[in-house]
């Protein structure tokens, strides 16, 4: 009876384990085009494929269709903040930060963006150890870029989102 107990509390105890590391599923995805031409594919990943949310944890991953070096993806990264949030004092902090983890990317190369905390996004491109930037609102100021209701092309947010 005692074994019993104890294999019944132990089962118990791994359950919340097991439910938060519920892997991260596909939500949506969406091409981004400039003037008809592919630039990139955006895939959302969400725990379970669940509805997106800015509480839960979720990993954004870009495919590129082109290459583009790592001065085009920091300019486009701080015009795109500087458009969505206007100007604040730690903006330049950030976008330095960001920079010192992006890299030249090639056709087919694949970047992967992951929201583990609201200051914290991890980068990671194929087998390359992960570039982690801790900033106020990392998460939420980068990724919405692509995420949030600012972003550049409401609709495409809709379908990464999964929500149209």
């Amino acid at each position: 009876m005692t074994r019993l107990a104890l294999c019944t509390l132990c089962m118990l105890i791994a359950l919340p384990a097991t439910a938060a590391a519920e892997p991260l599923a596909p939500r949506g995805a969406a091409t981004v085009r400039a003037l008809g031409i592919p630039l990139y594919k955006a895939e959302l990943f969400t725990r379970g494929g669940a509805a997106f949310s800015w509480q839960a944890p979720f990993a954004l991953r870009l495919t590129y269709h082109r290459g583009f070096s790592t001065r085009q993806l920091t300019r486009a990264t701080a015009q795109e903040l500087r458009r969505i949030e206007g100007p604040r004092a730690d903006q330049a902090a950030l976008v330095t930060k960001l920079d010192a983890c992006f890299t030249d990317v090639a056709r087919g190369d694949r970047i992967i963006a992951r929201a583990e905390a609201r200051d914290r996004v991890t980068l990671r491109r194929g087998d390359a150890a992960p570039c982690i930037v801790e900033h106020p609102g990392a998460a939420r100021r980068f990724l919405g870029i692509w995420l949030s209701e600012q972003s550049r092309d409401p609709e495409q947010t809709a379908r990464l989102r999964g929500e149209g």
